[in-house]
């Protein structure tokens, strides 16, 4: 079997921030973009707004994140919660193995 992204070219691009103009000689953070097309590596000052900018986007996204799965979890065990407490069956019903096995998997 062959690496259907073997015959894509591993590119890598140095940009230069509009807003700093950040170099690597003169650039205090490396920021790196990774994609289907390869590596974009942007330099920045400490002090670049554009910089600022991505920190405090990047940690929104992390904190929505955090609450989705903090809901997606409550919620997983509510739904839990009420198939197990539904109207169990009787142990002789024919459905009765599979419910016991749907309660273990969940």
């Amino acid at each position: 079997m062959t690496d259907p992204h073997a015959e894509q070219p591993n590119t890598h691009r140095l940009i230069k921030c509009e807003d700093c103009q950040a170099s690597p000689d003169s650039g205090d953070i490396r920021t790196l973009a990774i994609g289907t097309g390869g590596t974009i590596e942007t330099w920045h000052t400490r002090e670049c707004p554009a910089y600022t900018i991505q920190q405090i986007l990047g940690e929104a996204s992390a904190q929505e994140v955090k609450e989705r799965q903090a809901r997606a979890k409550a919620a997983f065990s509510a739904a839990h919660r009420r198939l197990r407490d539904a109207a169990p069956l009787p142990a002789d019903a024919a459905a009765a193995p599979f419910a016991a096995a749907l309660l273990e998997l969940v």
